[in-house]
């Protein structure tokens, strides 16, 4: 017997699937190299300051970003961003739910809307600084309800020089991850799903 769902909640079902694999697989995914790890060719990584460098293996995603002109970035700045904020700056109440104790974050509130103004100016901040102290870069999106930071493009060659501006706490590069399988329902024993 085939279980037959409406279209939109198979689609629904599937997403969520997906996503929750997705945040089974981020610890692993989001553990960055230390000194003393090894590529899969086996060349050492060497890390400078904040911004870790792989040598070697063209075929490693990360060493091939750091040799193109330009690279795209997520920067992880100081400030924390609008769902995790507690409350540690003087006239700016807490928006993280743990704290406030609301069941869900509201951006829409007074107190969130204050918070991401100063999120703003914090991040409008760095722009100023990073424009003047790296030419060619370019912002090309805010994060300040997640993650807090900005991504941006910059030449490949100043990723060492944008690691030592204040505030930068962390760089994520921009890489693609190419699917490994193709046979997911299976893999996950969801076959009796129809969409």
């Amino acid at each position: 017997m085939t279980v037959r769902l409406p279209k939109r909640r198979g689609i629904f079902i599937l997403i969520m699937v997906a996503l929750l694999a997705v945040a089974g697989a981020s610890p692993a995914l989001a553990r960055q190299p230390g000194l003393g790890d090894l590529t899969s060719t086996g060349d050492p990584i060497s890390v400078s300051g904040r911004v870790s460098a792989i040598k070697g293996s063209s075929a490693n995603p990360a060493a091939r970003g750091l040799t193109a002109t330009r690279t795209n970035v997520i920067v992880k700045l100081a400030d924390p961003p609008l769902v995790s904020y507690e409350g540690t700056l003087s006239g700016l109440p807490a928006t993280s739910p743990k704290i406030t104790g609301q069941e869900r974050l509201d951006p829409k509130s007074p107190d969130s809307t204050r918070y991401l103004a100063y999120l703003k100016g914090k991040q409008d901040d760095f722009a100023a600084k990073v424009s003047g102290a790296i030419p060619g870069v370019s912002i090309t999106h805010r994060f300040d309800v997640i993650l807090g930071g900005v991504a941006l493009t910059l030449p490949s060659d100043q990723v060492t020089a944008l690691s030592a501006l204040p505030g930068v706490t962390a760089i994520y590069f921009d890489t693609l991850h190419q699917m490994l399988i193709d046979f997911s329902l299976a893999f996950i024993g969801a076959t009796l799903l129809y969409l």
